[in-house]
């Protein structure tokens, strides 16, 4: 087992905390885990990913969305023992977007891409697909613009012939010269979803909850996915977009929302008042 903390000052530290704390708040995949199960405080777990934890000091398990609460159910877990509670989404801290600095001037420019952390096992090609079927299917101006994610996008968009790509790093930069997963700041971020017309998901296992979406839908995107092993993100998106169940259907829906962006733009509308009516900081501290 992945035991990271086994060779740290942890119990040092957190010895010299204990008479002090009350409860210990976690955030983990929900199976047992060291140090947590050999605390003698009661322990409060927020469940991203279904697991059940049989350590009796667990006293609560809080799911970030209602798929892990049913994946804990089906683990084992009991149902009093969990409430949904979901991750809490800061909403847009900049104005700003990079299409000067990638030089999309232009006024019909329609911008299409997602962010993701790097990592090779999570690449899914299908929004790609997608893009490249509306390039060739379109006469609008179509821009891509990926932040972060694994090289394989680059790579693939390059394989296929998709145009007017851009690939920066997760820091916002055009040369990707570093081995940083995730971006620098949620500055970055929002500065890189203010560079969007619509937000094209893709993740290869799906979602248990889509933190990424609810940081586009924050920032009023109209989202378009697939289905997947996991499809929390269904619920997380409710009507700001669509989740797709073919290619074809990602395809095809895609090409209509660039044909008619009004329509998207409405469709991101929706998805900002629902994200700030179920995500924002203190609907979830109301949680």
């Amino acid at each position: 087992p992945n035991l990271p903390w086994i060779k740290t000052d942890f119990w040092e530290k957190y010895n010299t905390l204990e008479a002090e704390t009350d409860i210990v708040f976690t955030w983990k995949s929900g199976k047992q885990e060291y140090p947590f199960c050999h605390l003698n405080k009661p322990v409060v777990e927020w469940n991203a990913f279904g697991g059940y934890d049989t350590s009796n000091n667990l006293v609560k398990s809080l799911s970030v969305s209602p798929f892990c609460q049913e994946e804990y159910i089906k683990n084992g877990g009991r149902k009093e023992k969990t409430r949904v509670v979901f991750l809490p989404v800061t909403e847009r801290q900049t104005n700003d977007s990079f299409r000067e600095e990638l030089g999309i001037v232009s006024d019909d420019a329609i911008v299409l891409g997602m962010h993701q952390r790097a990592e090779d096992t999570i690449f899914s090609p299908i929004g790609l697909n997608a893009i490249k079927y509306v390039q060739e299917n379109s006469t609008k101006n179509i821009y891509v613009v990926f932040l972060g994610g694994s090289r394989l996008y680059d790579q693939y968009a390059d394989n296929v012939g998709i145009k007017n790509g851009f690939f920066l790093s997760p820091n916002g930069e055009l040369m990707i010269n570093s081995n940083d997963s995730l971006a620098s700041g949620y500055h970055v971020v929002s500065k890189f979803l203010n560079t969007l017309d619509i937000y094209t998901h893709a993740r290869k296992d799906g979602e248990t909850l889509g933190a990424a979406i609810q940081e586009a839908m924050v920032h009023e995107l109209p989202i378009i996915s697939h289905t997947s092993q996991w499809n929390a993100h269904i619920d997380t998106i409710g009507p700001g977009g669509k989740v797709c169940e073919t290619q074809d259907e990602y395809n095809s829906l895609l090409l209509e929302w660039v044909e008619n962006l009004d329509i998207a733009k409405e469709i991101g509308r929706q998805g900002k008042q629902f994200a700030e009516d179920r995500y924002s900081w203190g609907r979830v501290l109301e949680q």
